[in-house]
């Protein structure tokens, strides 16, 4: 009898090992589908990656010369309805280009982005649907200084403008907005010694492209003016830590002496070299009449030499 009853018993304990076997797997099986919902809901809706936003043919490397074109749409995007993203900004990519243009509020016909890792200030202007989707300006820049004087990510609009306006360490810019108070962010030239258009930072502009900054983004003369001239008060402005399309080459300074101190691209300022025009006559004449030799009265006069002037690179650099 009890050697029937041993017997007897294995089939027990072995149905007993299937049915824990099988409730552990049925608790993996839930954990894992519990642990799915949840990183979904915390990953939030679906956003368009910077790779999506623009195609190759609109981001132009640093050392591309084309000239940009002025209100090209970009592809346009799949439908997604306006949403609100892991981040917290408000996005619509079905009415946008990218989800850089956060919480737009459509007030101004332009909405301007700074991609920090591409040194870069793009410009989108409104389309006939009231969205932000004709990439219209590619300006080069110099961000604050990552882990050192960063330009802090975030949403903001163009509070003030000052001709001239002095900056921190008692030096000034031309064509300033201010787009934060808090932050004390401002777009501006390159720094200058004095409210005099002859003392500007040569390292300075030689740096545009890369982080130089406090904080603030500067630009070259040309561009500093295009943004003060056309973006109104309120305009907003979002700040990204992303790669975008990056802007087009500035002119390269001259480094002969009578250059130091000019900027480039600054038509604007009477006596700056690069646009004036330097034209020298000499003149001569002899005449004999006391002698019988022929003679009569000559004059030479040096051609003029060309004008020295910087090439103004297109809109957008």
């Amino acid at each position: 009898m009890s050697a029937a009853k041993g017997a007897s018993s294995k089939p027990n304990d072995t149905t007993r090992v299937l049915v824990t076997v099988a409730a552990l797997i049925a608790v993996v099986i839930l954990l894992v589908v519990i642990y799915v919902v949840s990183y979904r809901m915390k990953r939030g809706p679906k956003t368009v990656s910077p790779s999506d936003t623009v195609s190759a043919a609109d981001t132009v490397s640093p050392t591309d010369t084309e000239t940009d074109t002025e209100g090209t749409t970009l592809p346009s995007q799949e439908p997604e309805t306006t949403t609100t993203a892991a981040t917290g900004y408000i996005i619509d990519t079905d009415k946008n280009v990218n989800e850089f243009i956060r919480n737009p509020n459509y007030q101004s016909d332009y909405y301007v982005v700074v991609y920090t890792l591409s040194q870069s200030v793009v410009t989108y202007k409104k389309d006939s649907n009231g969205g932000y989707t004709k990439l219209y300006k590619r300006l080069k820049c110099s961000t604050g200084v990552k882990g050192v004087t960063p330009t802090k990510e975030g949403v903001y609009s163009i509070l003030q403008k000052y001709r001239w306006y002095r900056l921190m360490g008692g030096v000034y810019g031309q064509y300033c907005c201010r787009f934060s108070e808090e932050e004390g962010y401002y777009f501006h030239s390159v720094p200058y010694k004095a409210k005099d258009p002859s003392t500007m930072s040569n390292d300075g502009y030689d740096k545009l492209g890369t982080s130089a900054s406090h904080g603030c983004i500067r630009l070259c003369a040309r561009d500093a003016k295009w943004l003060y001239d056309h973006l109104p008060v309120g305009t907003q402005v979002s700040v990204v830590w992303e790669k975008g399309p990056y802007g087009l080459n500035i002119p390269t300074r001259n480094t002969d002496p009578k250059y130091s101190g000019w900027d480039p691209t600054d038509q604007w300022s009477p006596g700056n070299p690069y646009f004036t025009v330097e034209t020298t006559t000499e003149a001569t004449a002899a005449a004999d009449d006391n002698t019988t030799q022929a003679g009569s009265a000559t004059s030479a006069a040096t051609e003029a030499p060309a004008p020295t002037q910087a090439t103004s690179a297109a809109d957008g650099s």
